[in-house]
């Protein structure tokens, strides 16, 4: 037996979980987020109206309508948010 054979291979570490609460406390640095149901499908929708002072920016962000999940929605709604700062030339 080499001693290759008596190590194992260590565990990979698992990726942290995040929660809804995480995702909703950093949408809420740019605005404020509303996460819904709106229809009777069971649903979910995540918007906000965004404020960057320092540039002088307001739009709205949101989901694409019917997400499965609080979480999804809340998600891609942060996704977006991303993607439009970094636009603008900030960084997020």
């Amino acid at each position: 037996m080499s001693i290759l054979q008596i190590f194992k291979p260590m565990a990979e570490a698992q990726p942290a979980v995040e929660r809804l609460e995480d995702v909703l406390t950093d949408l809420a640095r740019y605005g404020r987020p509303r996460v819904g149901m709106y229809s009777d499908d069971g649903t979910w929708l995540c918007a906000m109206d965004v404020n960057i002072s320092p540039i002088g920016a307001k739009f709205e962000v949101r989901s694409d309508f019917k997400q499965t999940t609080p979480m999804a929605a809340a998600q891609q709604c942060r996704e977006r948010l991303h993607a439009a700062i970094k636009s603008l030339g900030g960084h997020a």
